[in-house]
């Protein structure tokens, strides 16, 4: 046998012993893993569990997208129906209701109307003008679409202004308002009526009224004499009390510096 021949059969046998060497640890780490397994059973059971959930989670993220509300304007509300949605939208009215739920009329640039925000609770006083952000699921009551969502997912951007409030701010807060000069825009809900010296009627909006009144002869003198109707939309401007007698908050018309004035 020639010296090349030797040294081909010396790198056989090499490999022969490396791949039994191989074969033998291989078995060895098999052999420790069983025993692993056999020791603590309860600790791969947990480590394989959370190995399938992040792949599934993962196999979830890849096909559906991140597991968050999608951002949406009002307008596409019906697109998303039974799904969770975050809106940017103006706050045009608020009703809390005896039960302390909130229901929000929002508003944006994308639609003409409102949308309801449905809410259980809320960390703030929502006003008239009011920049909030909410997330919640898309449902649909009585045919309307509005957002359900929770207290901590209806956040506050930016703070209303004291010359935009509704008559709904008044009703949520009454004390804040009582003895200062309010400005509404509003509509008027009953027929003025005349009795001893003083014109009343009522303004208000979809969840709320309020009695205004004025002297008879300040009504005539100063804003000369309008013929109100139901339904007229009028800028107000007066001070806000509670009337005893009544056992109700009313709007005072009083001075030069209120006014009653239809929005043609």
């Amino acid at each position: 046998m020639s010296q090349s021949d030797d040294e081909k059969a010396s790198k056989i046998a090499i490999t022969e012993d490396s791949d039994n060497t191989n074969e033998k640890k291989e078995i060895k780490y098999t052999e420790k893993t069983i025993d692993y397994v056999r020791k603590y059973p309860e600790l791969v059971c947990f480590i394989l569990a959370i190995i399938l959930i992040a792949g599934m989670a993962k196999m979830a993220n890849d096909e559906l997208g991140p597991l968050k509300p999608s951002e949406i304007n009002l307008a596409e509300m019906e697109e998303y129906e039974e799904r969770k949605v975050k809106v940017k939208a103006t706050v045009s009215d608020a009703y809390r209701p005896s039960s302390g739920v909130w229901i929000v009329d929002i508003t944006d640039d994308s639609i003409n109307g409102t949308r309801l925000l449905f809410s259980n609770s809320l960390n703030f006083i929502p006003k008239t003008g009011d920049i909030i952000e909410a997330s919640g699921e898309v449902s649909r009551y009585n045919g309307e679409l509005e957002i359900i969502s929770q207290a901590n997912d209806v956040k506050m951007i930016s703070r209303w202004g004291e010359n935009n409030i509704t008559i709904g701010d008044i009703a949520n807060e009454p004390n804040y308002y009582e003895g200062k000069t309010v400005i509404i825009n509003t509509y008027v809900k009953s027929n003025p009526t005349f009795s001893y010296g003083k014109v009343s009627f009522t303004v208000g909006e979809t969840y709320h009224n309020v009695r205004v009144e004025v002297n008879e002869t300040d009504f005539r003198e100063l804003y000369g004499d309008p013929v109100l109707i139901i339904g007229d939309h009028i800028n107000l401007v007066g001070i806000l009390k509670f009337d005893t007698y009544w056992f109700s908050y009313e709007i005072i018309l009083e001075d030069e510096t209120h006014k009653l004035e239809i929005i043609i």
